[in-house]
């Protein structure tokens, strides 16, 4: 059967001279011969049709895919360049070059050069696809399309493909990475869904590919019910620990702790030099108020692996849901001193630590040892906006430096402007300022974001009482009795509450 170029090519050839009539005996030659698999006879053949009629520019496009086909990519983008130079529209010629090219920049690693042949494979196929359609090409646009990043192109390239073959896994795949890749994870997971259900064998791969796929969308979708059934799933057919880890971390997620602890008790026995099953265990302790199993972790771990920062993690962890804070310190202290000299501004665990240390210094009531911690993690990452929400809540919780405490949550906030945390804080530096009116407006949206949190209904109720809107105020003061009740005086918040309905007849 002749390609696009073949037809072109025939269609141009029915009425012509002799020298003409020859190129195309020698061009169907090459067609015949390689039909046959004699690729090196096919390009002889075509290279005698170039030297009789070497401005025909589908000569050239079609030993540029005999080329291709055998695996000679140098030379099949020099004749494709011909053609391309005879004539900018011919298909093949740009599908040839964008298929040759991409498949060169498959093997390269990132960097300038990659980057150029992908962007003119990209250009190539586009033109090949102009009023055309293109199984293949389409397929390796839309590969190429993801990969560099033009999602939404890539989008109605994969969607145009899998309309005409429709269930195929790659562009199954690779149109779900986009719609992911985009911000759309309920349009990826209805992608990937049939992929993973039960369907033949012969495609067990691509269904366990997308079954894992489909496992972190339910997560990062906070349907961790769904992700921990799927990597229980996947976890039921192999044998590799980490479906099981992602099981037990999908199951504490969705809250189910029993569930969670059942999965990890039993990885404990069978891997009990793990530290990362002790870790994930402690943790499943430490959330089902067991402190003294997430104690007797902890010390799992630093007894396969002293070095391993999560015994000392997992420690703090643990002293902390006993409310030991000088435990806290003592686990976390040692462990901040031996990363300190070789800090980065990148080391998260370093981060962590500090944050930890410096709260449970806070809790002890030791200030000036927690400011001094969040100080050090602010000279050591001035972009650190973790440390400076901590840093400027504590000095406005103190009523101390409140013009640096709102200087520096306003910074976390241009990094965050709708952390919810972050803007407790700044309203509640305004409450200590005694500027009300300006509390109100940062506090109604972290109260609105964190409904439950008895401490940012508190700071609100507090706001409303200064701008003297009692009947608002009791009602904030009401849903922080009924919330968490994490770090609040419940008897200070329910004589709040009952001054502010009083005011408010």
């Amino acid at each position: 059967m002749l390609t696009i170029a073949g037809v072109v090519l025939s269609v141009a050839l029915q009425s012509a001279p002799p020298a003409l009539a020859d190129a195309y005996f020698y061009f169907l030659q090459g067609r015949m011969l390689e039909g046959r698999g004699d690729a090196p006879g096919a390009i002889a053949a075509y290279k005698q049709a170039a030297e009789l009629q070497p401005k025909v520019a589908a000569i050239h496009a079609e030993l540029a895919g005999v080329y291709a086909r055998a695996g000679r990519a140098a030379d099949a983008i020099t004749e494709g360049e011909i053609a391309i130079g005879l004539d900018g529209s011919d298909r093949e010629a740009n599908r040839i070059l964008g298929l040759v090219q991409s498949a060169l920049a498959e093997n390269l690693s990132e960097g300038p050069r990659q980057t150029q042949l992908m962007g003119e494979a990209i250009g190539h196929l586009e033109l090949s696809l102009v009023g055309a359609r293109d199984p293949g090409a389409e397929l390796t646009l839309g590969r190429l399309d993801v990969r560099t990043n033009r999602l939404a192109k890539g989008i109605e390239t994969l969607r145009n493909f899998l309309f005409d073959n429709p269930g195929y896994p790659e562009a199954v795949m690779l149109l779900a990475e986009a719609y992911e890749r985009s911000g759309q994870i309920t349009e990826a997971i209805e992608v990937l869904t049939p992929l993973a259900a039960a369907g033949p064998d012969a495609q067990a791969e691509s269904r366990a590919d997308a079954q894992t796929a489909l496992a972190g969308l339910y997560e990062r979708a906070d349907r961790w019910k769904d992700a921990a059934d799927m990597w229980g799933a996947l976890a039921a057919k192999n044998s590799d620990p980490s479906f099981r880890m992602q099981q037990a971390t999908a199951l504490l997620n969705a809250g189910n702790v029993v569930g969670g602890r059942e999965v990890l008790t039993a990885l404990s026995k069978e891997r009990p030099r793990d530290p990362s099953v002790w870790y994930l265990l402690a943790q499943a302790e430490h959330r089902a108020g067991n402190a003294s199993g997430a104690e007797e972790a902890a010390k799992r771990i630093a007894e396969i692996d002293p070095a391993d920062p999560r015994a000392a993690l997992a420690m703090a962890e643990a002293k902390e849901a006993a409310k030991d804070f000088a435990g806290v310190v003592s686990a976390l202290q040692p462990l901040y001193e031996s990363r300190r000299p070789q800090a980065r501004p990148d080391d998260a665990v370093l981060s962590f630590v500090a944050m930890s240390l410096a709260s449970a210094y806070e809790e002890l009531k030791q200030f000036d040892r927690a400011e001094q911690i969040l100080r050090e993690s602010l000279t050591r990452n001035p972009a650190d906006d973790v440390a400076m929400n901590a840093l400027g809540y504590m000095l406005a919780d103190r009523g101390q430096k409140l013009p640096e405490a709102v200087a520096l949550i306003t910074r976390a906030l241009a990094a965050e402007p709708d952390n919810p945390s972050y803007l407790d804080s700044l309203g509640w530096v305004y409450v200590k300022q005694g500027k009300f009116a300006d509390a109100v407006g940062p506090l109604e949206q972290a109260a609105k974001a964190a409904p439950s949190a008895s401490a940012v209904q508190d700071h609100l109720g507090d706001a409303y009482f200064g701008v003297k809107r009692y009947r608002d105020a009791a009602d904030a003061f009401t849903r922080a009795l009924t919330g968490d009740r994490d770090a609040i005086d419940v008897a200070a918040v329910t004589k709040k509450r009952d001054r502010a309905r009083d005011l408010a007849k």
